[in-house]
Protein backbone atom coordinates (compact mmCIF):
# COMPACT_ATOMS: atom_id res chain seq x y z
CA UNK A 1 0.00 0.00 0.00
CA UNK A 2 1.36 3.77 -0.41
CA UNK A 3 -0.28 4.84 2.27
CA UNK A 4 -0.53 3.95 5.86
CA UNK A 5 -3.02 2.13 7.19
CA UNK A 6 -5.20 3.96 9.19
CA UNK A 7 -6.21 2.54 12.89
CA UNK A 8 -7.04 4.23 15.86
CA UNK A 9 -3.90 4.74 17.30
CA UNK A 10 -2.52 6.11 14.50
CA UNK A 11 -4.64 7.97 12.56
CA UNK A 12 -2.95 11.84 13.94
CA UNK A 13 0.12 10.78 13.45
CA UNK A 14 2.56 11.66 10.09
CA UNK A 15 1.80 9.45 7.73
CA UNK A 16 5.45 8.14 6.36
CA UNK A 17 4.58 7.93 2.69
CA UNK A 18 4.18 12.16 3.15
CA UNK A 19 8.09 12.48 3.47
CA UNK A 20 8.75 13.51 0.11
CA UNK A 21 8.75 16.77 0.65
CA UNK A 22 11.90 18.26 2.92
CA UNK A 23 13.04 21.33 4.04
CA UNK A 24 16.53 22.41 3.69
CA UNK A 25 17.97 24.51 6.75
CA UNK A 26 20.82 27.78 6.47
CA UNK A 27 23.27 24.60 6.81
CA UNK A 28 22.06 22.61 3.68
CA UNK A 29 20.73 20.00 6.36
CA UNK A 30 17.12 18.08 4.61
CA UNK A 31 14.66 17.23 6.90
CA UNK A 32 10.77 16.91 6.80
CA UNK A 33 9.27 19.73 8.32
CA UNK A 34 7.03 19.18 10.97
CA UNK A 35 3.08 19.27 10.91
CA UNK A 36 2.44 22.98 11.47
CA UNK A 37 5.62 24.09 9.24
CA UNK A 38 3.31 21.84 6.29
CA UNK A 39 -0.01 23.48 7.25
CA UNK A 40 1.99 27.30 6.87
CA UNK A 41 2.87 25.99 3.25
CA UNK A 42 -0.22 25.52 2.05
CA UNK A 43 -1.58 28.04 4.03
CA UNK A 44 0.13 30.84 2.82
CA UNK A 45 -1.14 31.74 -0.43
CA UNK A 46 -3.71 33.98 -0.68
CA UNK A 47 -7.04 34.64 -2.82
CA UNK A 48 -7.68 38.34 -2.75
CA UNK A 49 -10.85 40.64 -1.40
CA UNK A 50 -11.51 40.31 -5.30
CA UNK A 51 -12.27 36.63 -5.69
CA UNK A 52 -16.23 35.98 -4.50
CA UNK A 53 -16.82 34.31 -1.16
CA UNK A 54 -18.29 31.37 -2.64
CA UNK A 55 -14.95 30.61 -4.41
CA UNK A 56 -12.60 31.49 -1.12
CA UNK A 57 -14.66 28.75 0.98
CA UNK A 58 -14.32 26.09 -1.88
CA UNK A 59 -10.42 27.02 -1.74
CA UNK A 60 -10.18 26.79 1.84
CA UNK A 61 -11.72 24.01 2.72
CA UNK A 62 -9.67 21.92 -0.08
CA UNK A 63 -6.26 23.63 1.46
CA UNK A 64 -8.26 21.98 5.14
CA UNK A 65 -7.70 18.79 3.55
CA UNK A 66 -4.73 19.39 2.22
CA UNK A 67 -3.39 20.39 5.76
CA UNK A 68 -5.10 16.88 6.69
CA UNK A 69 -2.69 15.23 3.91
CA UNK A 70 0.02 15.59 6.77
CA UNK A 71 -1.72 12.73 8.55
CA UNK A 72 -3.03 10.93 5.86
CA UNK A 73 -1.40 10.80 2.28
CA UNK A 74 -4.61 10.10 0.29
CA UNK A 75 -5.65 13.64 1.87
CA UNK A 76 -3.35 15.17 -1.03
CA UNK A 77 -5.29 13.50 -4.02
CA UNK A 78 -8.83 14.61 -2.30
CA UNK A 79 -7.81 17.78 -1.51
CA UNK A 80 -5.67 18.35 -4.67
CA UNK A 81 -9.24 16.91 -6.84
CA UNK A 82 -11.48 19.34 -4.79
CA UNK A 83 -8.81 22.24 -5.86
CA UNK A 84 -9.37 21.34 -9.43
CA UNK A 85 -13.01 21.51 -8.70
CA UNK A 86 -12.54 25.25 -7.56
CA UNK A 87 -11.00 26.11 -11.11
CA UNK A 88 -14.13 25.32 -12.12
CA UNK A 89 -16.45 27.35 -9.90
CA UNK A 90 -14.22 30.30 -10.33
CA UNK A 91 -14.42 30.19 -14.22
CA UNK A 92 -18.79 29.60 -14.15
CA UNK A 93 -18.70 32.22 -11.53
CA UNK A 94 -16.30 35.03 -14.02
CA UNK A 95 -18.30 33.74 -16.79
CA UNK A 96 -21.84 34.13 -15.16
CA UNK A 97 -20.11 38.10 -14.15
CA UNK A 98 -19.20 38.59 -17.40
CA UNK A 99 -22.61 37.98 -19.01
CA UNK A 100 -21.27 35.33 -21.36
CA UNK A 101 -23.96 33.20 -23.03
CA UNK A 102 -25.93 30.50 -21.37
CA UNK A 103 -24.86 28.51 -24.12
CA UNK A 104 -21.42 28.34 -23.10
CA UNK A 105 -22.48 25.70 -20.45
CA UNK A 106 -19.86 23.70 -20.01
CA UNK A 107 -15.63 24.05 -18.75
CA UNK A 108 -14.17 23.86 -22.31
CA UNK A 109 -16.33 26.10 -23.95
CA UNK A 110 -16.73 28.91 -20.72
CA UNK A 111 -12.75 28.77 -21.15
CA UNK A 112 -13.03 29.38 -25.01
CA UNK A 113 -15.72 32.00 -24.75
CA UNK A 114 -13.10 34.17 -22.20
CA UNK A 115 -10.00 33.40 -23.94
CA UNK A 116 -11.89 34.69 -27.25
CA UNK A 117 -13.66 37.81 -25.44
CA UNK A 118 -10.06 38.76 -23.96
CA UNK A 119 -10.26 37.98 -20.26
CA UNK A 120 -6.95 35.45 -20.62
CA UNK A 121 -3.75 35.19 -22.05
CA UNK A 122 -3.21 32.04 -24.84
CA UNK A 123 -0.66 31.48 -21.86
CA UNK A 124 -3.11 31.17 -19.18
CA UNK A 125 -5.45 29.25 -22.09
CA UNK A 126 -3.02 26.88 -21.80
CA UNK A 127 -3.24 27.01 -17.76
CA UNK A 128 -6.29 26.42 -17.43
CA UNK A 129 -7.36 24.01 -20.16
CA UNK A 130 -4.74 22.07 -18.24
CA UNK A 131 -6.72 22.59 -15.01
CA UNK A 132 -9.66 21.36 -16.82
CA UNK A 133 -7.83 18.26 -18.07
CA UNK A 134 -6.80 17.43 -14.60
CA UNK A 135 -10.65 18.35 -13.25
CA UNK A 136 -11.79 15.65 -16.03
CA UNK A 137 -9.12 13.18 -15.01
CA UNK A 138 -10.33 13.39 -11.23
CA UNK A 139 -14.04 13.34 -11.96
CA UNK A 140 -13.36 9.96 -14.22
CA UNK A 141 -11.00 8.13 -12.72
CA UNK A 142 -10.68 4.35 -12.25
CA UNK A 143 -8.77 4.20 -9.27
CA UNK A 144 -7.22 5.83 -5.88
CA UNK A 145 -4.82 9.04 -6.92
CA UNK A 146 -1.76 9.60 -5.35
CA UNK A 147 -0.26 13.02 -5.09
CA UNK A 148 2.68 13.84 -2.68
CA UNK A 149 3.01 16.59 -1.19
CA UNK A 150 5.30 18.92 -3.51
CA UNK A 151 2.43 18.28 -5.96
CA UNK A 152 0.05 19.34 -3.26
CA UNK A 153 2.08 22.80 -2.70
CA UNK A 154 2.45 23.43 -6.07
CA UNK A 155 -1.43 22.79 -7.30
CA UNK A 156 -2.50 25.71 -4.38
CA UNK A 157 -0.18 27.79 -5.82
CA UNK A 158 -1.27 27.56 -9.55
CA UNK A 159 -4.88 27.62 -8.64
CA UNK A 160 -4.11 31.13 -6.32
CA UNK A 161 -2.12 32.58 -9.34
CA UNK A 162 -5.02 31.29 -12.09
CA UNK A 163 -8.02 32.24 -9.99
CA UNK A 164 -6.43 35.67 -8.91
CA UNK A 165 -5.03 36.74 -11.90
CA UNK A 166 -9.24 36.00 -13.46
CA UNK A 167 -10.79 38.17 -10.54
CA UNK A 168 -7.95 41.16 -11.20
CA UNK A 169 -8.92 41.72 -14.96
CA UNK A 170 -11.80 43.68 -15.75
Amino acid sequence: MTFKQLTADNWNKHDPASRHIVQIDKNGVQRTPMGSEWARMILKPKLIPAVPNDIVEMFEAARGILVYGWFFNPMFAAGSEQIFHVHEAAVVYRCDQLGAPRKNNTFAKRLDWLFEHGHMTEQRMGQWSAARGLRNSAAHKKRQSIFDPSMALRNVDIATELINEMFSRS
